[in-house]
């Protein structure tokens, strides 16, 4: 399975958070058959250690080559995009039910939702980071850029990459340096 997400707050308590959510998470992989069982179980051990009121956010999602489909589950973090390929460029949100963030209520469900993909598809995970990076006057870089981003040229995930981080870099640099969101 892969594995994205996001914690609340900032510096070396919330970094060890998050290495303990994903800790935990390699150790329920193998027993969990559905993305909802591991977020189920996982959130289920943070509340039960919850220390300072931290919180995350994650997306699980297991690939199913054999029959070409997705299998994830939110627990409060962004829905995968899904790039069709050939013939037409087009980018799905691939937003389904969510749950609330990891670590904050007992009980909580996070159901699962699939989707198909064909050859020639691309799915792309991505946090707040990206949506949320800020110009020098405060302007988000927003979904509706990623995707167009997305949509502007034939598919190459190297180049994708390599075009978001400069588009990126271009829309936060400030003079003297980077603007970030946080």
């Amino acid at each position: 399975g892969i594995l994205i997400g996001d914690v609340s707050g900032q510096g070396i308590p919330a970094a060890l958070y998050m290495v303990r959510a994903i800790s935990d998470s390699r150790f329920l992989a193998p027993r969990s058959r559905h993305p909802s069982e591991l977020l189920r179980e996982l959130n289920a051990r943070l509340v039960k250690d919850a220390s300072f009121g931290f919180f995350t956010t994650l997306l699980y999602v297991i690939v199913n080559p054999q029959e070409n489909t997705i299998e994830y589950a939110s627990a409060g973090h962004h829905p995968p995009l899904l790039r069709c390929g050939s013939p037409a460029r087009s980018v799905q949100d691939l937003s389904g039910p969510a749950g609330i963030p990891l670590g904050i209520f007992e009980n909580s469900e996070y159901p699962d939702s699939q989707a198909p993909f064909g050859r020639g598809d691309t799915f792309f995970l991505y946090t707040d980071g990206i949506i949320e990076a800020r110009d020098k006057h405060g302007a988000e870089f927003e979904l509706r850029r990623l995707t167009d981003l997305l949509t502007a040229e034939e598919a190459d995930v190297q180049k994708d990459w390599l075009r978001l981080f400069e588009q990126l870099r271009d829309y936060t640099k400030i003079a003297g340096g980077a603007h970030t969101p946080h």
